[in-house]
């Protein structure tokens, strides 16, 4: 009950965080054609165990088409399609797939669930508005999820859609350019958190001896060697005597220094210097214009194991260090 809750809690906060930003204006889309297997894949591979754990089906129609939009913002918005549509199906599966319509097509999520009420339809994407029925696998929804997809769609300019009918299901839409075939991108794939161990060195960079400290058993956990410092000077220590694989820096470091300025100092200091991974609860297109142009991952806080553990991975994959 206690991880539920803390789980719950994060929910929250993350929801929060982006109804903020949308209320800032912080969200500047990065249009970019891409291809839409990309997408799936990587939406496949985070449902999947979700869905094998609740005796559901998780059926991604393969395409070959590409469109024009933002790729994280409409991950973003056909990701809470997928989790809404496996947390109320109690039965039968789920499916995401998609349909051309001219010079646009209509990414879709189809579910064999109780289905919304017409009364229901006219509200669902309001803020604090959630399903009447619970769900069968005792999650609940915040009631922000749709709000924020239909903020993010308005921000794209991808029109949602609708379709629903109680005791059969329903389906979920967005519509989007389509454009010219682009070739896919080839992803490492992500791993299970808690899975096999990573023999690597990690050093995290943190103001906040609690974070430290909470990074150091997460990372433990995985077999990772995890050396912690809370100030550029003992980062420097430990970087000068210590092979490390990678840097995780938080953004905010105090006294007026960011976590870029600090890497760029330690490079100064350090050669070769390890890759390094930005870790920032800022989510300014400012900052990850400047994380991009220099090469760093950005994970936010709350920083989720999954994600985490996906970097790491991929890290031990490119140096060549097979998990044991």
């Amino acid at each position: 009950r206690i991880d539920a809750s803390f789980r719950a809690a994060e929910d929250l906060l993350d929801a929060l965080l982006d109804v903020s930003r949308l209320d800032a204006g912080s969200y500047r889309p990065e249009i970019a054609p891409f291809a839409l297997a990309d997408l799936f894949d990587s939406l496949r591979q985070q449902f999947a165990v979700v869905a094998e754990q609740r005796g559901l089906t998780l059926h991604v129609v393969p395409s070959s088409l590409s469109v024009r939009s933002d790729a994280q913002l409409l991950r973003r918005i056909v990701a809470n399609f997928l989790s809404n549509a496996l947390r109320y199906t109690r039965a039968g599966g789920v499916v995401l797939g998609v349909r051309r319509r001219g010079d646009q097509v209509r990414i879709e999520v189809w579910d064999s669930g109780p289905g919304i009420a017409d009364e229901q339809q006219a509200r669902i994407f309001g803020e604090f508005q959630r399903l009447e029925r619970p769900s069968p696998w005792g999650e609940k929804g915040l009631g922000l999820g749709l709000s924020i997809c239909d903020r993010l769609a308005g921000i794209l300019e991808h029109p949602l859609g609708l379709r629903s009918h109680v005791g059969r299901g329903s389906c979920f839409s967005i519509s989007v350019p389509r454009t010219e075939s682009v070739s896919r991108k080839r992803a490492p794939a992500m791993v299970r958190p808690g899975g096999e161990q990573l023999p690597l060195t990690v050093l995290c960079l943190d103001n906040d001896e609690t974070i430290l400290e909470g990074m150091r058993a997460l990372l433990g956990r995985w077999g990772v060697d995890c050396r912690i410092a809370i100030d550029v000077e003992t980062a420097l220590d430990i970087l000068m005597t210590t092979h490390v694989d990678l840097i995780l820096a938080d953004y905010h470091l105090g006294d007026n220094t960011d976590g870029l300025e600090a890497l760029k100092f330690l490079g100064t200091k350090i050669v070769p210097m390890p890759p390094a991974a930005m870790v920032t609860a800022d989510g300014s297109s400012e900052l990850k214009h400047r994380a991009r142009t220099l090469g760093y991952p950005l994970l936010h806080k709350p920083v989720r194991p999954a994600a985490l553990r996906a970097l790491l991975v991929a890290l031990a994959k490119r140096t060549g260090t097979h998990a044991a």
